[in-house]
């Protein structure tokens, strides 16, 4: 099975509040596409619609992940690792889901790790160790 390991980016839109490269952060916001991640300033806590969105933040700077599935499962069996080369984040929970009992949206705020300036790698695992969504996040100083 093929997997997505980029991170949708930003449309030339202008706006994106801290991201750097661009992005949408229209009122509506934006939701990932087929098996993806898209990365922002924020989500909509209802619908988990990205705003701010883009692959590159500066430090310090609000940032979520929101990932799509192929296939629905229950957010209890979804976890997120961030990797950079030398430095690995706890996993840990997703802290939001469109339908916590059998969803395939799935968010998660990177803000409090405090990203240091690297290429982080953005993992959504399966409850068998299984990547289910996989980006590439750039953090700048």
């Amino acid at each position: 099975m093929g997997m997505v390991l980029g991170a949708c980016g930003g449309d030339g839109s202008g706006g994106g509040g801290a991201a750097t490269d661009g992005g949408g952060g229209g009122a509506g916001g934006d939701l990932p596409k087929g098996q993806s991640i898209l990365f922002g300033a924020s989500f909509d806590p209802v619908t988990l619609a990205v705003t701010g969105k883009g692959t590159k933040f500066k430090q310090g700077s609000p940032i979520v992940a929101v990932a799509r599935t192929l296939t629905p499962r229950p957010m209890s069996e979804v976890s997120v690792t961030v990797q950079s080369p030398g430095q690995n984040a706890p996993k840990r929970p997703v802290t939001a889901a469109v339908n916590p009992d059998n969803g395939d949206l799935f968010a998660v705020d990177l803000t409090a790790d405090n990203l240091g300036p690297a290429t982080w790698t953005i993992n959504f695992v399966s409850a068998n160790g299984r990547i289910i969504a996989s980006g590439f996040l750039t953090i700048t100083p």
